[in-house]
């Protein structure tokens, strides 16, 4: 399984990661092998929202944020969220403002 993360475009970025993670006192050992677990989780969870992100015309930002943010579990933790419709409302908000037209220009 190494050997294939590692051979994914983005292992150094991962890789840089998970040595801060160390660093900030996580401990790996504990860490990764609970990794799997919440994988699956946040997976199912995302699979299950999709109807839900449909259904609450959240697709704009919802696409705003697959084409910002890189793919991983973050992003489906974000995207599988309960609060994902309250970011939407408040993106929402801050559209009509005015504020960030272009998520893109705001993550940068």
């Amino acid at each position: 399984m190494l050997g294939d993360l590692m051979k994914g475009e983005d292992w150094p970025q991962m890789a840089r990661q998970l040595v801060l993670l160390q660093q900030a006192g996580v401990d790996m050992n504990v860490f990764l092998p609970q990794l799997g677990g919440v994988g699956s989780t946040v997976q199912r969870a995302v699979e299950a929202n999709s109807a839900t992100i449909k259904a609450a015309g959240t697709d704009r930002w919802a696409d705003q944020l697959r084409a910002t943010m890189p793919e991983g579990i973050v992003r489906d933790a974000i995207l599988a969220s309960p609060a994902w419709p309250d970011i939407v409302a408040a993106m929402d908000r801050l559209h009509g403002q005015g504020v960030g037209s272009d998520l893109s220009a705001t993550v940068r």
